[in-house]
Formats: C-alpha cells, structure tokens, sequence
C-alpha cells in the first residue's frame, strides 16, 4: 500500500533552516522547540490559520483546532482538557477574543495575541501574562515566543 510522506513547508516558516537553540541549555532546537505541546489556534483567516497550523506542527506540536469563530475557540477550551499554549486572533469577525484569554488564565495557559488592531499597551494591561506579536509577522516569530513562554 502507498504511503506518502509527510508534507513540511518551509517557506511557511519564512526562512532558512535554523538550529539556534531558544536559551542556552541545547534544546529545542529547529523542528522540536514545540515537540510534543498541545497548542490552540484561534485564528478566523483560514488561510493564515493553516499556515500556523503547519509551521506548529513542523516544531512538533500536537494542533488543537484551529477555532475560526470565537464559539468554536470556547468549545474547544471547555472541552480539551490538555492545552499547554495558544496563538489568540483578538478579532474574530468583529467580536474580540477575551472570553478565550479568560478562560485560558483561568487555566495558567500562557498565549500570545496575534493581531493587527489591538494595541499592546492595552493587551498586556488587561492580561498581563499575555505576549503580542503584531500582524503581519511570521509564524517563525510566533513559534519563537511559544516556545519562550513555555520555558
């Protein structure tokens, strides 16, 4: 029976191949800095939702979702009991992504906004705990702060 191999996108990931360690001590190194970590995407742009999706699971991450709606992202945390990250759209087809990041502090689940009309400032006030990272950005820089948050 033919298997194919699994697919990997690299040019998702914006770059060239890096082996840099995140801190000092050798691990995680480039295509495990997420091995083995259940990461939430709420996203409602499915196309940069897989994107994600592809450049987490290159990194090793086990994907819960994408959540394109905000319903969907609250099911999802409700009902999945193991979530060690999530990468949070604060607009959702106009309506904003807090009930998630609530329900996720709740949890002690770290995440990082990604978003092009929320500021910063405002963002780390209401939950402070919480990273930004601004669109566009690649989702190189996205897995670099997951990484950094779970350390």
């Amino acid at each position: 029976m033919y298997t194919p191999a699994p697919l990997s996108f690299p040019a998702l990931r914006g770059g060239g191949l890096s082996s840099a360690p995140i801190g000092g001590n050798g691990r995680n190194r480039f295509g495990e800095r997420l091995l083995g970590k259940h990461v939430l995407i709420v996203e409602d742009e499915a196309l940069l939702a897989l994107e994600l999706e592809l450049a987490f699971a290159d990194e090793g991450a086990e994907i819960v979702g994408p959540a394109l709606s905000l319903s969907h992202g609250v099911m999802l945390v409700e009902s999945t009991p193991q979530i060690d990250c999530a990468v949070l759209d604060v607009d959702l087809g106009g309506r904003d992504v807090f009930p998630i990041a609530h329900a996720l502090e709740k949890r002690s689940i770290p995440f990082v906004f990604h978003t092009a009309h929320a500021r910063a400032s405002t963002l780390s006030t209401l939950f402070p705990r919480s990273e930004t990272v601004v669109k566009p950005a690649r989702p190189e820089d996205l897995v670099i702060r997951l990484a950094r948050l779970m350390l």
